[in-house]
């Protein structure tokens, strides 16, 4: 849906470059750690019908090359870690932004 598409790069826009990149370069790094390939499906059967993807169509062509190399589980903590990194990254020094109600 393209209005969803436009609010996604609106977002995308707000968010800090350099917070933005390190995040995207760190779990791309762990991505491909894991032999996850750019696009890929999730390979579980708990597949979220609303993200639409699709496999690479070199991905099914190496895929018996892609089983004799050894590849690290994907680690979900670290994935947690660097969301939460970046979260504090971007929202560090929030309180100056918060309106405190008077008294009265």
């Amino acid at each position: 849906d393209g209005n969803r598409y436009e609010t996604l790069r609106a977002a995308y826009q707000i968010i800090p470059a350099e917070s933005r990149s390190i995040l995207i370069k760190e779990v791309e790094t762990l991505c491909q750690d894991a032999g996850i390939v750019p696009g890929q499906e999730p390979l579980d059967s708990g597949i979220d019908s609303a993200i639409e993807s699709t496999v690479p169509s070199n991905m099914s062509e190496h895929f018996g090359k892609r089983n004799e190399q050894h590849y690290e589980p994907l680690d979900d903590r670290a994935v947690r870690d660097n969301f939460l990194r970046f979260f504090c990254s971007i929202l560090g020094g929030y309180e100056r932004f918060l309106v405190v109600p008077d008294a009265d």
